[in-house]
């Protein structure tokens, strides 16, 4: 017997990214049509940022709407148990703590690490990450 969720605790298919090509989209990746050699690619709008085990792939949806997340785990992040723990942990972080991404993006979540261990908390303290400044790099120093 399935259980119902409530609409404060579910997850809607509006608010995921569900298509391959959606997920090009927001990481500015190639596409059947970059194979095309008349195509030709405009710019990347989004952006890319990185945080602990995650990278995070932002990018405006063009005509608004609400924020959409999408998650990727590669199978070097552990066996597929530990890949939908990650997944569950992070789907609840953006369901709880929405502030955290700007409205009307989709985002793209890649998870690069499963080592350590896996709680909401942690979880919430790298995806509070991602916004923070990047400190200085060496070539913006004055000489």
């Amino acid at each position: 017997m399935a259980a119902v969720v409530s609409g404060a605790f579910g997850f809607p298919k509006a608010r995921r990214l569900r298509r391959r090509r959606e997920f090009l989209a927001v990481q500015g990746g190639r596409s059947r049509l970059a194979a095309d050699p008349a195509h030709r690619p405009g710019p990347r709008p989004g952006l890319r940022r990185r945080s602990g085990r995650f990278v995070f792939f932002l990018r405006p949806r063009p005509g608004g709407g609400p924020s959409r997340i999408g998650i990727t785990t590669s199978a070097k992040v552990g066996n597929a148990v530990r890949r939908n723990r990650i997944r569950r942990l992070v789907r609840e972080a953006w369901r709880t703590h929405a502030r955290l991404f700007p409205a009307g993006h989709d985002v793209v979540v890649l998870v690069i690490s499963g080592e350590g261990e896996w709680t909401l908390s942690r979880v919430l303290e790298e995806l509070t990450g991602w916004n923070r400044p990047r400190p200085p790099t060496c070539a913006s120093k004055p000489a």
